[in-house]
């Protein structure tokens, strides 16, 4: 597994599960003790996470970060790999995700407005047009640009591309949408688009 793909993963899974000692994370990623702590001083490095050993409950506790970030010597490559280590982390939890639900309803309604009209042409009588209605209205969507530069105002605009490329190749997708006109955000968002263009195909 890719290295910083394995670092987000634990950096994920120990922000959101209570019990997360070496044993099992050891055993959930199939790594070795050495290459464990490398990844913790990774993502301690690179500003996301800091935690302390309790040997009684056999876990790591967050701590507070240090008031004074401790200088550390690093080659070039090394501070690379930790400023983007650190921007996946904090992407993952800084975006607004995309109502997945919200999503699937708007679908939904969108298919069946389509669906009645279709019903329409064939059979007017049994399918009155005043029932058609509206169509509904789209869903609003973050601005997730204008939020990447809030958190990364420095970054440019192939940095920010490959920070959302490299999110979707994690699983956490960041894909724009031609449909919605805006990017998708968060996990499993697998929506076809295909059927957006037949329906609109339907629409002229």
């Amino acid at each position: 597994m890719k290295t910083i793909r394995r670092q987000i993963y634990i950096y994920q899974y120990i922000r959101d599960s209570y019990y997360h000692g070496p044993t099992e994370l050891r055993n959930k990623f199939g790594i070795g003790t050495r290459m464990l702590q490398r990844d913790l001083k990774d993502l301690r490095d690179c500003g996301l996470l800091y935690l302390k050993y309790n040997k009684k409950n056999d876990n790591y506790e967050p701590v507070d970060p240090p008031t004074h970030k401790p200088v550390i010597k690093m080659t070039e490559r090394r501070k690379k790999h930790l400023a983007r280590l650190y921007r996946l982390g904090t992407l993952i939890y800084g975006l607004t995700k995309t109502g997945l639900y919200e999503l699937e309803c708007y679908e939904s309604e969108y298919d069946e407005y389509f669906e009645y009209k279709e019903l329409i042409k064939e059979d007017p009588v049994q399918f009155p047009p005043e029932y058609l209605g509206e169509l509904p209205d789209m869903p609003r969507f973050a601005d997730t640009k204008a939020e990447y530069y809030r958190l990364f105002p420095d970054s440019n605009e192939r940095t920010r591309a490959r920070d959302f490329e490299e999110l979707t190749e994690i699983g956490f997708t960041v894909k724009y949408s031609r449909r919605y006109r805006a990017f998708l955000v968060g996990p499993e968002m697998d929506l076809d688009e295909e059927r957006h263009w037949k329906n609109t195909r339907k629409k002229s």
